[in-house]
């Protein structure tokens, strides 16, 4: 993952730092982030269907939906 510098990002989706209560900066830090499919983890092994990204900059764990790279 890295933090987008400017507007044209060629590959992957264009996420905010939003956070869902966990790590260091819990509420999030807003950074506009280019998170490509290998950034995304999920807790599909072990049953559940949460999908989630953690932020390089603040640490914070944002939720996405399962559609977000279809």
């Amino acid at each position: 993952m890295k933090v987008i510098k400017k507007k044209n990002a060629s590959f992957g989706k264009k996420l905010a730092c939003k956070g869902s209560g966990f790590g260091e900066g819990m509420g999030g830090c807003g950074a506009l982030l280019q998170v490509v499919p290998a950034d995304i983890s999920n807790n599909l092994s072990t049953g559940g269907d949460a999908h989630w990204f953690w932020c390089p900059l603040c640490g914070a764990k944002t939720f996405v939906s399962y559609n977000t790279f279809k």
